[in-house]
């Protein structure tokens, strides 16, 4: 089969997905982060011209066509909320869902030793920054559905964890009332387990502050921001992930090894890194370094940014 029609093939095949789904209110897309991503798909497009393999100039033509379908969606619906803006039109005569802000706060517990933090939602902005006395406070808003918050402790762990429950609204033109975020403050004591699985957000955690042993990220189309401290002996990043843009920062004390999936198609900026195999790639302190920080990941076509401060 030529490129061109897989190409046009994914293309279609993906609108009509996205389409199908809006009209039966099966999901939620945060338009401006994956309109973001747009020119992966010109990217994709380019490079298959200096590709002879046919099976992967076949591949290429597939992404390239799913991401220019999406990327079209996103860019027509960023306008239009756009427009709607300037000129304060209004054209929803409902609401997505009722808007809810809810408060979390969990005291300090100094009797557990393992701690673990799992933050489980769909689209829009998350962040952890700002430090907390207790042992997590934060603040959610969703017009989306309201948040969950459970905890528990077995033995000597204590397990917390922030989900969101999805009322099944798909927000088409919904950008003035649609809400979705997440904003959590952590006790800088514990060492920290953190799990984020999350869709097509907006991702900023300054962990600097903190001390992590594992971070775990399973996120959709997303742009993700995360910064990294030297307070663990030793921290772990496993990134499963589909087209993201990824900028970490790791402090350059610290030693940091990354490994990349082999079948990924993505643009690295790793400087200060060494290449050491196909996949892997490491900073020259790594076997010197008192603290390490090592990296995993399994994404699809991303953008990977590692800055050293």
């Amino acid at each position: 089969m030529k490129s061109k029609s897989i190409f046009w093939g994914a293309f279609l095949l993906s609108s009509g997905i996205i389409l199908l789904l809006g009209n039966y209110g099966l999901v939620n897309i945060y338009w401006e982060n994956v309109w973001k991503l747009w020119p992966i798909a010109l990217i994709l497009i380019g490079a298959r011209a200096f590709v002879k393999d046919p099976t992967l100039r076949g591949a290429m033509s597939a992404l390239g066509g799913i991401l220019l379908g999406v990327s079209l969606f996103s860019g027509i619906f960023t306008g239009v909320n756009a427009v709607k803006d300037s000129c304060n039109f209004n054209w929803n005569t409902h609401t997505n869902g009722k808007h809810t802000v809810q408060q979390i706060n969990e005291p300090f517990d100094s009797t557990a030793k393992v701690y673990n933090f799992t933050l489980d939602a769909g689209a829009g902005n998350f962040s952890i920054g700002d430090t907390s006395a207790q042992l997590l406070d934060g603040q959610t808003e969703s017009t989306v559905g309201q948040y969950t918050y459970e905890t528990e402790k077995t033995d000597s762990v204590r397990s917390i964890s922030v989900s969101m429950q999805d009322n099944g609204h798909f927000h088409w033109f919904g950008r003035k009332n649609f809400a979705n975020r997440a904003d959590i403050h952590l006790s800088t004591i514990p060492l920290w387990n953190i799990d984020a699985d999350l869709g097509a957000a907006a991702v900023q955690f300054d962990l600097s502050k903190y001390r992590v042993a594992n971070l775990t990220m399973n996120v959709g189309a997303a742009s993700v921001k995360v910064k990294f401290g030297d307070k663990a002996d030793s921290t772990h990043l496993d990134f499963d992930g589909g087209a993201s843009s990824i900028e970490l920062s790791v402090p350059t004390n610290s030693g940091c090894r990354i490994t990349v999936d082999e079948d990924a198609l993505n643009g690295t900026d790793l400087v200060g890194f060494e290449k050491i195999d196909e996949n892997t790639y490491q900073t020259s302190n790594y076997a010197s370094a008192t603290k390490k920080i090592t990296m995993d990941f399994d994404i699809g076509v991303s953008k990977l940014k590692v800055n050293r401060y």
